[in-house]
């Protein structure tokens, strides 16, 4: 076919895969059957509007639901808008229709069910197999892994090429093909690393492979991406974007492949016996990358699966009563591991002796082997037969919960191990058994010396095909989950385990962790189980927040439990689980200090508040002290609400109060007098908002960032970057105006309803709008033509009825000179 097909039917090709992708469309499909098949080549039920071609007979028929039969198309226009290579012929009705040959390289590009197992490698050299004397490169490798399973591989891998390359041959090379899956493998040292503008490179690379899955993605196709590698020319800033990135890529929503640390020196060079020149691997070398390939995640690719491994509401195991000989967790990979790292997080409670196994390597089809984490002395090893080939300082009767990580690499039969992202120890041990190994056993042995781990929790299984480096590790122990080259990441979000369960497996694989003993339980790992010291923070052990609601509900938090310590919550702190447990329950105790309870009435106006609390439905209360409660004014005040002819009231000012109890300013509609409170240190009847509800949370996000444009960015992809920067920023300007506008409503209804009451005094101390008085003078409310003042009385002129009236008694004068007064009680 011609790139005027490719180029011109792009969207044609990507609509037809979407739609063929659905088992609710019609489909075509072909083949040597005169009958034409009873159903899809996939299995699934033919359906009205299906197409078939008889390859033999040349004759096209269609499913009216009852029977194959041959349309009568005089013209039949397929797809393109001038038609003239898309068009099948039937002169007269019933005839055999003409197919050309167009017609039908056109229409099986389409037979999804075939296609979606077919494996397109999109790269370069190392994706080709240079460096193999056979061009047995981890690719071929992948492909006679995977052919059992029903999948079929076309390389299209081209030595030299870089992400631009790609980017000029993929509608020649790849759409021709409409594969199901594409893996992407270059070099970042084709890109142009090596050389002298680096950061430009870099953020080619990046780009680039960004714009190619998307071709991908817009054409239908799913996407792998194989990471970055060595190159024994590579210099330490080399090394330094090599991680950057794997980081970067890793993070994304791309599914992703290791590369890097299966054949990473520490440096970004291959390592030793790697390596058949500076840019290509040898067969072992292809092995080891080979190795990093979870062959389940091409199935989990398929379904759509996006993997950024995130725990959510995560639980600890808990052995309790299990018999000996028995494994709380235990994972067998679906093909025998070469280079793996192994993480788990262990804790040993008040009841847990120590002499335990914890972590165990072994063969699914042998018995138990040789190397495993326990700790026979108490302190963490990693004992390698009966001898301790790595023995830490981390003692497991702290009762703290640590993160350990096992890394091994196959290749120099080198073992690590970690404790909280620490590196604790190295030793060289090449395993004695003749089988890679391929099972994890958490928590137990499978020999039948008789061993059990009760008293212990376990959370946090999970198990890679290649050795971690020292930043993955130290991300793994933070709860940051490396999801390239994974297997097995089992969080333990499952709420209830038994023997036989398998555990939720986070990982884009399609194997999984099994809990095989019984008396094994599970609750939530937020518990707090890190005793604080002066140099260490309490926090919760995946992302540093804590959740004191997740704590055991049987034992409040205590502030003896925190001495020394510090609890940082980088967000909401929240104590206690939403309409869980009844009025009255102590919530948090901080010892000889306070205690918090549940209440379920209703709470006050959290409008410009630093502290909200709920009251007790039966007695009202929310705070009771023992001592004095100290505050910086002066009086106790309430709101009241004003009348509709009530103009602007100053702080100080005296009032009236109607028979409607509301505030006025007019002398005739009062009934009584009051003074606006100035300074109060209780306000009461703050409900005037209640209506209007919370203040409206903003939606408009952060600003767009403005696109990176390198030198490569030619310009129609630069205007197209900017075209979509203007869209996304016009679109930003519209959401940022109607969060203005939804803050600009609240606040104006907020300053209407707040302009309809004022705080007046009720008890205590407040200043007066009044000049010339005396201390001992009462102050008298007058009437000052429609509305009020006050004027000061000295107690031996006083009458009856002014005393009556008065608002309060001058105790000082103020340095303005108005009256300082006791507010007089009704």
């Amino acid at each position: 076919m011609g790139d005027f097909f490719y180029y011109g039917q792009k969207d044609v090709i990507r609509q037809l895969n979407k739609l063929a992708d659905s088992a609710t469309v019609q489909q075509s499909y072909y083949g040597p059957l005169a009958a034409a098949p009873s159903t899809r080549p996939d299995g699934t039920a033919r359906r009205e509007g299906d197409r078939y071609f008889d390859t033999v007979t040349r004759a096209e028929k269609t499913w009216n639901g009852t029977t194959w039969f041959v349309p009568n198309l005089s013209a039949a226009q397929l797809a393109a808008a001038d038609g003239t290579d898309y068009i099948g012929y039937a002169p007269l009705a019933g005839a055999p229709v003409k197919v050309t040959q167009r017609l039908r390289q056109f229409d099986s590009m389409f037979n999804r069910a075939t296609q979606n197992r077919k494996i397109l490698v999109f790269g370069s050299s190392v994706a080709y197999g240079y460096g193999s004397p056979t061009f047995n490169g981890w690719a071929r490798r992948l492909a006679a892994a995977l052919a059992p399973r029903g999948y079929t591989m076309v390389n299209k891998s081209i030595g030299g090429n870089k992400t631009t390359d790609l980017i000029g041959r993929f509608y020649a090379d790849v759409v021709p093909e409409n594969p199901g899956i594409v893996i992407l493998g270059l070099s970042l040292a084709n890109e142009g690393l090596l050389g002298i503008y680096k950061e430009a490179v870099y953020t080619q690379y990046i780009t680039n492979m960004r714009r190619l899955v998307a071709m991908c993605r817009e054409m239908g196709y799913k996407v792998i991406v194989t990471g970055v590698y060595g190159n024994n020319d590579y210099t330490a800033a080399d090394y330094l974007y090599l991680k950057q990135a794997d980081q970067e890529l890793e993070n994304s929503d791309i599914p992703y492949i290791n590369f890097l640390g299966a054949i990473d020196d520490g440096t970004g060079k291959w390592r030793t016996g790697m390596s058949a020149d500076a840019g290509h691997p040898n067969d072992d070398g292809y092995e080891s990358m080979f190795r990093a390939i979870p062959l389940s995640l091409f199935d989990n690719v398929l379904s759509g699966l996006v993997c950024i491994p995130k725990a959510v509401n995560p639980h600890t195991i808990e052995v309790v009563s299990m018999l000996n000989g028995s494994i709380p967790v235990k994972y067998t990979s679906e093909n025998g591991f070469g280079s793996f790292s192994v993480m788990c997080r262990i804790r040993r409670t008040a009841t847990g002796p120590s002499g335990k196994p914890l972590i165990c390597l072994e063969h699914s089809s042998l018995a138990y082997q040789s190397v495993r984490v326990r700790n026979s002395t108490d302190v963490l090893e990693l004992a390698i037969g009966d001898s301790n080939g790595i023995v830490t300082d981390v003692a497991t009767s702290t009762l703290n919960e640590y993160s350990v990580i096992i890394t091994f690499d196959y290749f120099s039969n080198i073992w690590k191990l970690y404790v909280d992202g620490v590196l604790k120890g190295t030793i060289v041990f090449s395993p004695v058994q003749g089988q890679a190994y391929d099972t994890v056993a958490f928590g137990g042995r499978s020999d039948s010396a008789g061993f059990n781990s009760n008293g212990y929790e376990f959370s946090d299984f999970a198990v890679w095909r290649v050795a971690l480096n020292q930043e993955q590790v130290a991300d793994a122990a933070q709860g940051r989950i490396s999801k390239a080259s994974l297997n097995l990441y089992a969080p333990v979000i499952d709420t209830l385990v038994e023997n036989g369960s398998r555990l939720i497996n986070l990982a884009p694989s399609g194997t999984y962790g099994r809990v095989l003993a019984s008396g094994v339980y599970t609750f939530p790992s937020h518990r707090l189980v890190t005793t604080p010291t002066p140099n260490a923070r309490v926090k919760t052990k995946s992302n540093g927040y804590l959740d004191i609601s997740l704590l055991d509900p049987a034992q409040p938090i205590t502030a003896s439990l925190l001495a020394g310590g510090v609890i940082t919550a980088p967000g909401s702190l929240n104590v206690g689980l939403a309409n869980v447990g009844t009025q009255g329950d102590a919530r948090m105790i901080v010892t000889n200090n306070a205690v918090f309870y549940k209440v379920d009435g209703a709470q006050g106006s959290a409008l410009g508040a630093a502290l909200q609390m709920r009251a007790h439905t039966i007695t009202g209360r929310s705070v009771n002290v023992a001592g004095t409660v100290n505050t910086a004014g002066n009086d106790y005040a309430e709101y009241m609400h004003k009348s509709v002819v009530c103009g602007t009231v100053l702080a100080g000012q005296i009032v009236g109060i109607t028979d409607e109890n509301t505030l006025s300013d007019k002398w005739s509609d009062s009934v009584m007098f009051a003074i606006k409170s100035t300074a109060p240190s209780f306000v009461g009847g703050d409900t005037w908002a209640d209506s209007l509800g919370i203040r409206p949370i903003p939606t408009a996000g952060d600003s767009p960032e403005m696109p990176v444009i390198s030198e490569n960015t030619d310009d129609a992809e630069r205007e197209a970057q900017m075209l979509q920067y203007d869209a996304d920023m016009a679109d930003y300007a519209v959401a940022l105006q109607m969060d203005i506008d939804a803050e600009t409503v609240f606040n104006t209804s907020l300053e209407v309803a707040r302009q309809r009451v004022d705080r007046i005094a009720i008890a205590g101390r407040v200043p007066v709008n009044v000049l010339g008085a005396q201390p001992g003078d009462y102050i008298v409310p007058v009437q000052d033509g429609a509305g009020i003042k006050g004027i000061a009385v000295h107690g031996d002129d006083l009458s009856m009825q002014q005393y009556l009236r008065a608002v309060g008694r001058v105790i000082s004068i103020e340095a303005d000179g108005r009256a300082y007064v006791m507010v007089k009680a009704v």
